[in-house]
């Protein structure tokens, strides 16, 4: 059904993004300091991503 390929890559995107806290939004604290996080969006496609890999 997907390709080796296919699949070796998506392991490799969720390696990268989990390795290197890669996030999507940062939010500002007001002293000086800064917060990164993934949006809720951003989180539910790394997690599918995830759920899939489990499955293959």
């Amino acid at each position: 059904m997907y390709s080796e390929d296919a699949i070796q890559i998506l392991k490799e995107l969720v390696a990268f993004i989990e390795n290197n806290h890669v996030f999507d939004r940062i939010s500002d604290s007001g002293c000086g300091y800064i917060d990164p996080h993934r949006s809720d969006a951003f989180q539910n496609i790394l997690d599918r991503a995830k759920a899939l890999l489990e499955k293959v």
